[in-house]
């Protein structure tokens, strides 16, 4: 677990070679929008939906930044526009954060990534700052009489995120009368060993997980 203020520590390549994630806690404004705007994207109608073999359904809401700027995400109407712009600003800070603090352990070497016209992309925090930053909001409906006890089989089963790391803060339950409850699902790593452990976030951190990408971007052979 890192505080907001301790990603430029020295220490983030060591914990990510160790547990392939960490917890960032105390970020700045986050807390005060985080509830807010998964409670306004849950209220939303819009999204595009898929059910799970176990009869639950996800609906997503989706935008991305990009270079440019971050994209609106016009869905749910102006006041989940502007609360959840502020949302994505204060993960996009700590996204920024940890790149700038493992580019600096990495240290100087080669290009990580380069384009087809040349261009190269030196540091890791190069490649975060210029790269397409998929962001959506998931929304998870259980449905009634049906269970995954009951079928064998989780709604989410194990599997590796594909981008170079994923950001995202611990989801939370809201039951029909609109009432937010404990921790929403609960959370399993898998090691390098084959054991799988639970972990428990900290409400309101933003956790980061390194994904296949980082294999094959930063240790490419």
């Amino acid at each position: 677990m890192f505080a907001y203020d301790q990603l430029k520590s020295g220490q983030l390549l060591s914990a990510l070679q160790t547990h392939g994630m960490i917890s960032v806690t105390h970020v700045p404004t986050f807390p005060s929008v985080r509830l807010e705007t998964l409670l306004q994207s849950t209220a939303c109608v819009e999204g595009a939906t898929h059910t799970f073999e176990d009869g639950a359904r996800r609906k997503t809401l989706a935008s991305t930044t990009i270079p440019n700027g971050m994209q609106p995400m016009t869905a749910c109407g102006a006041h989940f526009q502007n609360v959840s712009s502020y949302f994505r600003s204060a993960v996009a800070d700590v996204v920024s954060e940890f790149a700038q603090g493992v580019a600096e352990e990495l240290g100087a070497g080669p290009p990580l990534l380069q384009t087809r016209s040349g261009f190269q992309f030196h540091t890791f925090a190069d490649v975060v700052e210029n790269g397409e930053h998929l962001e959506h909001f998931h929304s998870y409906q259980k449905s009634p009489g049906r269970s995954n006890e009951r079928f064998g089989k989780r709604t989410l089963e194990s599997h590796t995120d594909q981008g170079l790391f994923i950001a995202f803060t611990p989801a939370i339950a809201i039951d029909s009368s609109g009432n937010v409850g404990p921790d929403a699902s609960t959370f399993e790593v898998r090691r390098a060993d084959g054991s799988f452990h639970t972990v428990d976030f900290e409400p309101d951190a933003v956790v980061i997980m390194l994904g296949d990408g980082v294999r094959q971007v930063v240790h490419p052979n």
